[in-house]
């Protein structure tokens, strides 16, 4: 969707994404920061480094995607990190959060640590530990959010149905 959001003019930063992926965009490290902050004090792959690379760019819209901002929005404080995080950089904010088929989520989390070499469980195995987590609990994940006065929150169903892309009908 590289092409789709350029019209617009929606950059994509290349900080926070993964050493092992960097033509995907996620910007996992970003996330990972706030979860992990003492894991990040170099500042070549945090909020510091993506302020440093936004100083060079025109675009007036930046996008930043990760799962794992979920993960960050669960905790106690989640979304007012981050959307602290991101206002430390920009005044205007808003979550976009698309909100996955969770059998989808369990397939991908499973292909993800099989490739990254996390894991040589069975898949029966694999959803045996993860049925029932809080990365698949859509209340755990979703409420923090909706209960935050910090956060514009906009929520784009993803039903996997590719007649429409959700991303092209948000915009």
């Amino acid at each position: 969707n590289r092409e789709v959001l350029a019209e617009p003019g929606v950059y994509l930063p290349e900080t926070g994404r993964l050493e092992f992926e960097p033509q995907a965009v996620c910007h996992h490290h970003l996330g990972w920061a706030l979860l992990r902050p003492r894991s990040y004090r170099d500042g070549t792959r945090d909020w510091t480094a993506l302020a440093r690379e936004l100083e060079r760019v025109d675009e007036p819209v930046v996008l930043l995607s990760s799962e794992v901002f979920s993960r960050v929005a669960s905790t106690a404080r989640g979304p007012e990190e981050v959307v602290e995080a991101a206002r430390r950089i920009c005044d205007d904010v808003t979550i976009v959060y698309f909100v996955r088929n969770q059998r989808s989520l369990l397939n991908s989390l499973y292909g993800q640590r099989v490739k990254s070499l996390r894991t040589r469980d069975t898949f029966e195995e694999h959803t045996r530990v993860h049925r029932g987590r809080k990365l698949l609990s859509y209340p755990s994940l979703l409420l923090p959010w909706h209960r935050s006065d910090a956060a514009r929150l906009v929520a784009v169903p993803f039903t996997g149905d590719r007649s429409e892309d959700p991303l092209r009908t948000l915009m």
